[in-house]
């Protein structure tokens, strides 16, 4: 991929996508006693949404991810998640200049679960670290849409 297709990704996520922490819940039924069990982790996201497709298919091209269909207003959008999305930001951060800080922590993310070797969020103390990361994402991206965090 060339250097200008990388900034040309990064421009067009700085004004169109979103950088986020989900959080999913997994339940299961034990089959031993037919309880219901679950646990909650998190996982790194990125997406970009656009009325146009042809944008959405190079990033997809380039970085993998999916296309998930339109919506009523016709608007379809690119998502990749955990080691896609963290390759895709790693790609484009020195070109990003909105979406950067939130980047960053996301990147800062996936390097806190790398140390801990899983992705799955049990201890106390890594789900608060955990949302302490979402929350400051959440508070950046607010600051850049007038939005006021409280």
């Amino acid at each position: 991929m060339k250097e200008t297709d990388i900034a040309w990704a990064a421009g067009f996520f700085d004004g169109e996508g979103t950088v986020d922490i989900a959080k999913r819940i997994n339940y299961w039924v034990r089959k031993s006693d037919n309880t219901k069990q679950s646990y909650e982790y998190y996982v790194l996201r990125v997406r970009a949404s656009q009325v146009d497709l042809e944008p959405l298919i190079k990033l997809q091209n380039w970085f993998g991810g999916s296309i998930n269909k339109r919506d009523k207003q016709g608007v379809a959008s690119w998502e990749a998640q955990g080691p896609k999305a963290e390759i895709f930001l790693e790609g484009v951060l020195p070109y990003l200049t909105v979406k950067k800080i939130q980047a960053s922590l996301a990147l800062e993310y996936r390097k806190t679960l790398i140390k801990h070797k899983t992705r799955r969020w049990h201890t106390k103390e890594t789900l608060e670290a955990v949302a302490h990361v979402r929350d400051l994402i959440v508070k950046d991206r607010q600051s850049k849409s007038g939005l006021r965090y409280v």
